[in-house]
């Protein structure tokens, strides 16, 4: 219970969408610590995935084309299974 707390807490501490990417990309990393993290996020249009994240310590940004199946995430959002 006191996790649960804990966690619903620290969503509630950013301020703004860069802190809580921020602070979920370093939770991600830190609990299952994982060599790569990355978190992709639809635009208000839709049409892009914005990505960031970390790979072997080193920072990743990207953009991608959220109609372009090319890329896992776009079928992942629009077929909503892995």
């Amino acid at each position: 219970m006191l996790q649960a707390l804990e966690f619903a807490l620290a969503l509630t501490r950013a301020r703004d969408e860069q802190s809580l990417c921020d602070w979920w990309l370093a939770e991600l990393a830190t609990r299952y610590q994982a060599s790569g993290v990355l978190l992709a996020m639809l635009d208000v249009s839709g049409r892009e995935l914005h990505c960031q994240g970390r790979v072997q310590g080193q920072p990743v940004t990207m953009v991608l084309g959220a109609d372009d199946f090319a890329h896992p995430l776009a079928y992942v959002l629009h077929k909503a299974q892995s």
